[in-house]
């Protein structure tokens, strides 16, 4: 919600990568999405940018079905701003976002996801709160 609020902004391809913790009731998961800023577009636009938003999440089983997935941080990787003068931490920038979101509330950093159907190359849950569905295939 936070990033659908800012303008001036597309989205490009997203990729996940999840890793298992050796227990294997939980692990990590990497979400990078390929952000693409327009401002000003027109007579007096700025050159566009892009950068790669990582949102580095932590998870485990609640139950056979159902992951608790909590967002831990999000960073600012591959910026092309970054190579402006004075820009350059962007690339090392990393956003605390399981702090702010506990100072909100104990769960605003969380969801909970069942696993609707999986197999190596599509998985489909749902965000139980908000009854979103989610679709994911395998690249």
């Amino acid at each position: 919600a936070v990033t659908d609020a800012l303008p001036f902004y597309e989205v490009g391809d997203a990729d996940h990568v999840i890793e298992a913790a050796e227990s294997a009731a939980g692990g990590t998961l990497r979400s990078e999405v390929e952000i693409r800023l327009k401002i000003f577009e027109g007579a007096l636009s700025l050159p566009p940018s892009r950068s790669t938003m990582t949102t580095t999440s932590t998870f485990r089983a609640a139950s056979d079905t159902t992951l608790e997935l909590t967002v831990d941080k999000t960073e600012v990787k591959e910026s092309s701003l970054a190579q402006i003068p004075g820009f350059a931490a962007l690339d090392t920038f990393a956003f605390p976002s399981r702090q702010l979101f506990d100072t909100v509330a104990p769960s605003a950093g969380g969801v909970n996801l069942e696993l609707i159907y999986l197999t190596p190359s599509l998985r489909i849950s749902r965000e139980l709160v908000n009854d979103v569905l989610f679709v994911h295939t395998k690249v």
